[in-house]
């Protein structure tokens, strides 16, 4: 009988535990739900930055361009549509920084493309002939 009873409260606090856990879990999925995030699109030429959040686009969002050390290189807003292009000042790694009227903040590092390496022909070595037996002194022969 104890057995039972104590089962039974066992069986009830793990309940307990995992619906505390579960509503946890909604309460932060839902605070994250509400996060900004950035699609960055790189040319040579051009580099378009588009702003969303859950809701939608971010319209009138500020951005702002770091270099690696953190020097700001360029800043605007984003147009109602969440979008804010630019020419890239320099053609190394930049950050890119969103941040919105009601506070939420993202970055972007947008790496710079390695340089392929030239390669360069070496030249060819000249074969060395290979000698002829008569060539050979007679010490070397026996």
């Amino acid at each position: 009988m104890q057995r039972a009873i104590f089962r039974r409260i066992v069986f009830g606090a793990a309940l307990v535990a995992l619906l505390l856990l579960a509503a946890g879990a909604a309460v932060a999925w839902a605070h994250g739900s509400h996060g900004v995030w950035l699609d960055v699109k790189p040319t040579r030429k051009l580099i378009t930055v588009t702003a969303s959040h859950s809701t939608g686009r971010c319209g009138n969002a500020r951005v702002v361009v770091l270099d690696e050390a953190g020097n700001l290189l360029l800043e605007g807003k984003t147009d109602n549509s969440g979008i804010f292009a630019f020419k890239p000042p320099i053609f190394e790694t930049m950050i890119i920084v969103l941040q919105t009227d009601d506070g939420h903040r993202t970055e972007y590092e947008l790496r710079a493309r390695k340089k392929k390496k030239k390669l360069t022909p070496t030249p060819t070595p000249e074969p060395t002939p290979t000698p002829e037996p008569a060539d050979i002194p007679t010490e070397i022969r026996r």
